[in-house]
């Protein structure tokens, strides 16, 4: 990161030299033209060195910030309602979205070093929710099939571990992201965006 800061610095620094001696050689007739020259072909180099890490910087930026959108959104999937009920009716649950997680987790963006953790949070909350929503496919196969378990099945899945701790592990996730990425994702624990931090506030 230091290392790109500094071409964009020399980039900018070139560019500005050749404009300067351009003017010059334009206004007073000063011979610069292998010095205009030179500066600008070292701008234009430094630019093309600049661009890559600048295209990385803007979507890693881009995956944090849709994985806050998804955060939220299974924050309000796992507050849903249905699975506070514990009646005999037969109930459809919501299942909690990984495309984000998932994409973030073989995406290359993050890797090792500063984002060790959020990446064992990632991995942590992926299988949990994988774990989560193949429940669900089991609880309303069953329930289908079989009435006479439905109350059953829905007070253990209301009052079971398994709800409590999938969104324990999506806290954890969502804390590291507004804490350790404010800066970068541009949300924090002040900021209003995708209502992040008021859905997170909520949580019990």
């Amino acid at each position: 990161m230091r290392a790109a800061s500094q071409s964009i610095f020399v980039a900018r620094s070139s560019l500005g030299f050749a404009l300067i001696l351009a003017g010059a050689w334009a206004l007073l007739g000063w011979d610069v033209e292998a010095w205009v020259t030179t500066f600008g072909l070292l701008a234009a180099v430094m630019g093309l060195l600049v661009e890559p890490w600048l295209r990385r910087r803007e979507q890693r930026r881009g995956l944090l910030r849709d994985l806050a959108r998804e955060l939220v959104q299974n924050v309000k999937t796992l507050h849903d309602p249905v699975f506070s009920r514990e009646d005999e009716a037969f109930h459809i649950y919501p299942r909690v979205m990984t495309i984000v997680s998932d994409a973030a987790l073989s995406s290359g963006q993050f890797s090792g070093g500063t984002d060790g953790t959020l990446l064992a949070l990632l991995n942590e909350w992926a299988m949990a929710a994988r774990g989560f929503n193949g429940r669900l496919d089991l609880t309303e196969l069953l329930t289908a099939t079989n009435p006479e378990l439905r109350a059953t099945f829905h007070r253990r899945l209301s009052r079971g571990e398994m709800l409590d701790g999938v969104r324990r592990k999506l806290l954890r996730l969502g804390d590291h992201l507004l804490q350790s990425y404010e800066g970068e994702s541009g949300i924090g624990l002040k900021s209003e965006l995708f209502g992040l931090a008021e859905g997170i506030a909520r949580e019990p």
